[in-house]
């Protein structure tokens, strides 16, 4: 989870995937178009499907 939360900047905020994708790659790296939520999609088997929600229209919520 340090790197959603590096990313994040912490519990509580809602991020888009577009600026997940701009704080988890670097520039001049090629982004699957699904990266993000494959992520998300294993750190939720990690640490439960309730750490990190989905907000619909807006991005992710860590809690």
């Amino acid at each position: 989870m340090g790197g959603f939360r590096c990313a994040s900047g912490g519990a509580g905020r809602v991020l888009s995937r577009r600026v997940l994708e701009e704080r988890l790659y670097a520039f001049e790296d090629e982004i699957a178009g699904n990266a993000v939520e494959v992520y998300i999609s294993r750190l939720r088997g990690k640490l439960g499907a309730d750490v990190i929600q989905t907000r619909r229209g807006l991005g992710y919520l860590v809690e």
